[in-house]
């Protein structure tokens, strides 16, 4: 998934935005490091924030919301984008590579020897490859309301509406809010 573009509209001072969202946040996504764990961590700082959900596991799909505050008048305006991180798809390519190099390795080494423990051990990666591959997709469908949840916490945390644009952002309607 690409990253999508979100522009929210807050009838705050961007000040009181990046406070209040502060806040409502944690620093640290371990919780054993906060006083109050609270459901989305990240950084919060002069006006620019990077956000997540904060889940018990790692996720290579996690989402991630990042984005600045701008002053318009007498309201702020938040432009952003939700997507994965680039660092995410390392685990991911490691994950592929380790795979394809154990695979070889395996299959050269069971045609080439005609002993039982190549036979096992080519089966052991198999088994090895189907539980990683079932682990990604048991991630990806985990992650994947985390954009609608942390546009969701942004808005909730500091009263805004999601902006009706032709950029093709998701939009949602005040009343709907």
């Amino acid at each position: 998934m690409a990253m999508a573009r979100v522009e929210l509209t807050f009838p705050l001072p961007p000040d009181e935005c990046t406070a209040r969202l502060t806040a409502g946040t944690n620093r640290s996504y371990r919780m054993f490091f906060e006083d109050e764990p609270k459901a989305v961590y990240g950084r919060v700082e002069s006006g620019r924030v990077r956000l997540w959900k904060r889940i018990d596991f790692t996720n290579p799909f996690q989402m991630c919301l990042s984005g600045t505050f701008e002053a318009r008048g007498p309201v702020t305006v938040f432009r952003g984008r939700i997507g994965r991180d680039v660092s995410s798809w390392g685990p991911l390519a490691v994950f592929a590579v380790s795979v394809l190099a154990n695979l070889y390795a395996q299959v050269v080494i069971a045609i080439n020897d005609s002993s039982r423990i190549s036979r096992w051990l080519l089966l052991a990666l198999l088994f090895a490859t189907v539980v990683g591959a079932f682990r990604l997709w048991r991630d990806w469908r985990q992650a994947r309301d985390e954009s609608a949840f942390l546009v969701e916490f942004l808005r909730r945390t500091l009263g805004g509406t999601v902006c009706d644009n032709e950029s093709g952002v998701e939009t949602m309607s005040p009343q709907s809010a």
